[in-house]
């Protein structure tokens, strides 16, 4: 999974793909455009945190996404979501 963050000043990421603690990255990003990527877990949803100084400045975690290995429909698993 690839993730596009536009940031005001530098920032700690947590990516989280499972509801256990081994879907969990993280990733220290600066001011401006960065992408990372994650890898996915089956069955497993997203839910994207940004910190500073400890303190949660946004969060992204999107209702209704599940990574499915083989869905029904070819989708390429496409989705977007956003947070301010």
């Amino acid at each position: 999974m690839w993730i596009v963050l536009f940031t005001t000043a530098p920032a700690t990421i947590r990516i989280h793909t499972s509801d256990s603690k081994t879907g969990v990255r993280q990733v220290d990003v600066g001011k401006g455009m960065t992408k990372v990527s994650s890898p996915l877990m089956v069955g497993g949803g997203i839910k994207v945190v940004m910190l500073r100084n400890g303190i949660v400045t946004a969060e992204c975690a999107p209702i209704g996404y599940r990574f499915e290995a083989w869905p029904g429909v070819y989708n390429y698993n496409v989705f977007v979501a956003m947070s301010d």
